[in-house]
């Protein structure tokens, strides 16, 4: 009859399970790393997006964008812009507000036909699309509607801030409805998580003084604010821009939230957003 070694088994056991421990921690580790780089490759994706969306817009030494294209069109203006602009000739709103289908008949606005087309003789109109698929990794979706979820149990994309709630602000009607970032249904780039980048351009409301009385700002001085955001990997698009208004003549902004509106917050307030201004640097502001 053999007898076993009752402590050589139990070595035995012991190392097996410094190894499995082992094992699964490199494993974790493994993993983590893994996450780590496929995170950092994700943002920098998103980053070589949204500069591509910015020359699109801005052009380049080489290129003449959107901006450098349309400006000359008499009634251009570029506070009410879309991504979406970069993507068709349509849905383009002009100085007040006024869109392209609906121009007075009075005021200096050219026809509809001079901003959704390109003039040889005049070198201006529009002669996109500016940005191609092979310029920005994304790929080319329609832009969502408020109800829908990029995936199934997620959160809508009304509840993730790409429909927010404008009523009171000085914007054209059609995006006190919520359409401010895109209509649902046109032109929309995702960014590497499968949300749409958004063009936030702050309202009048954010250069309004301390008593509510909104200042003759002009569009270019709203546009030089204007900035590209991805919603990150969270999918929530949390920089500010936009703030409940209830004075219908003016603006019931803080101070605080005026400047908020304007430089697109502080980190801690944008939450894991990627921003890109078109314009200007990255930095705070006084009021």
């Amino acid at each position: 009859m053999k007898h076993h070694d009752i402590s050589k088994m139990g070595f035995t056991l012991i190392e097996l399970g410094i190894v499995v421990l082992i094992l699964a921690i490199l494993s974790s580790l493994v993993v983590r790393r893994f996450l780590g780089i496929m995170h950092s490759s994700r943002v920098a994706v998103a980053e070589v997006d949204m500069a591509a969306i910015r020359t699109a817009f801005l052009g380049s030494d080489t290129m003449p964008g959107y901006i450098d294209d349309m400006s000359s069109v008499p009634g251009f203006s570029p506070g009410y812009l879309r991504i979406a602009n970069l993507l068709m000739a349509t849905n383009v709103y002009v100085y007040d507000g006024h869109s392209i289908d609906y121009l007075p008949k009075k005021g200096g606005f050219a026809s509809k036909e001079a901003f959704t087309g390109w003039s040889v003789l005049s070198s201006r109109g529009w002669r996109g699309p500016y940005i191609g698929m092979n310029s920005a990794r994304s790929q080319s979706i329609l832009f969502p509607h408020p109800s829908d979820t990029a995936a199934t149990g997620e959160a809508s994309f009304s509840k993730r801030g790409f429909f927010p709630k404008l009523h009171a602000l000085s914007l054209p009607d059609d995006y006190c409805n919520g359409n401010v970032y895109g209509y649902p249904g046109e032109p929309a780039i995702l960014d590497p998580w499968g949300n749409p980048y958004v063009l936030q351009i702050p309202p009048a409301q954010a250069f309004s003084d301390n008593f509510g009385v909104l200042k003759d700002v002009s569009d270019d001085e709203r546009f030089r604010y204007a900035r590209i955001v991805s919603a990150g990997p969270d999918g929530f698009l949390s920089t500010p821009c936009f703030y409940p208004n209830t004075n219908s003549l003016g603006s019931c902004w803080t101070k605080d939230e005026r400047i908020r509106s304007r430089t697109a917050g502080t980190p801690f307030d944008r939450g894991d957003d990627l921003v890109l201004f078109l314009n200007r640097a990255d930095l705070p502001e006084e009021d």
